[in-house]
């Protein structure tokens, strides 16, 4: 435990020469206004069963650094945050390696953003290898407390594969209120589990540039609820296996987006097909899309 007692206090775990540390759970930042950094460099590896990090009291920062071919290991899942105030920012060098074996879960927000939007630029992968941040279950955004603003870019400048798969699933805003956003650059990622975006008064938005895909194994759910706001928009394609149930708004943007799927559903009708910000659900072109 790092910090679970003393609020406005800062700890620091250093792994450094080639060193080796086991952990059972580590949880970090439990109480107000309190930092927590975890570094590690020169072919070190720190190896948790899980691991939680600002997710007791609002207000603190963390961060995890990997550095010369050093690897942090966490075997089960990976918590990261709590609403209104708090992020954890990476930093990772092409030859170290971030390994989640369970599901990656991050809530929060950040007051530094203009919007609040805790923002994380990850070499997402499926597969452990050098220079990723490998997911071995599902990813979920902003999935508790109605404060929480989380944005995901995946990244592949840095060496993760151009194409990735996710075992699990994609949960975009599941709690009422809360923001999300994940973005593709120009990299492929297909999950096996089902995609779901929004519940109430919730936003969610995915993004493609670059010709990038998003697939899934199972549904794509964008709307989650009637009163919800979810978006797909970008340039690229999307590949649903199973149903596709669109009650939010698919946009291409600037360029020919590919939609397929194995069936076209839609669940709201009527006065429900109103969005928050007072747009329509549908399907739209824009910029010369297509």
């Amino acid at each position: 435990d790092m910090l679970n007692n003393n609020a406005s206090a800062t700890a620091t775990m250093t792994i450094d020469a080639a060193s080796v540390f086991a952990l059972g759970a580590l949880n970090g930042g439990g109480r107000a206004f309190c930092t927590t950094r975890i570094s590690l460099c020169n072919t070190s590896s720190l190896d948790v069963a899980s691991m939680n990090l600002l997710t007791s009291d609002d207000g603190g920062v963390g961060y995890i650094s990997a550095s010369n071919s050093s690897v942090l290991n966490c075997r089960g899942s990976m918590l990261i945050g709590r609403a209104w105030r708090e992020k954890v920012t990476f930093s990772m060098d092409a030859s170290s390696q971030v390994k989640v074996g369970g599901d990656l879960k991050i809530i929060g927000a950040d007051a530094g953003d203009p919007v609040g939007v805790a923002r994380y630029s990850l070499p997402l992968s499926g597969t452990p290898g050098v220079g990723t941040f490998s997911v071995g279950n599902g990813i979920y955004l902003a999935y508790s407390d109605s404060g929480s603003k989380v944005g995901v870019t995946v990244s592949t400048a840095q060496g993760a594969p151009a194409s990735a798969s996710i075992a699990g699933v994609l949960d975009m805003s599941a709690a009422g209120g809360a923001w999300s956003f994940f973005t593709l650059d120009g990299s492929s990622v297909t999950f096996g589990g089902n995609i779901a975006m929004g519940a109430n008064n919730s936003r969610a938005t995915v993004i493609l540039t670059n010709n990038a895909t998003l697939g899934t194994s199972g549904n794509l759910v964008n709307r989650n609820a009637p009163n919800g706001q979810c978006a797909i928009q970008g340039s690229g394609t999307i590949n649903v296996a199973g149903t596709l149930y669109n009650d939010g708004r698919i946009t291409a943007d600037g360029g020919t987006l590919t939609v397929s799927y194995g069936v076209l559903g839609q669940t709201y009708s009527g006065n429900d097909l109103d969005l928050l910000d007072g747009t329509y659900e549908g399907w739209y072109a824009v910029n010369r899309g297509r």
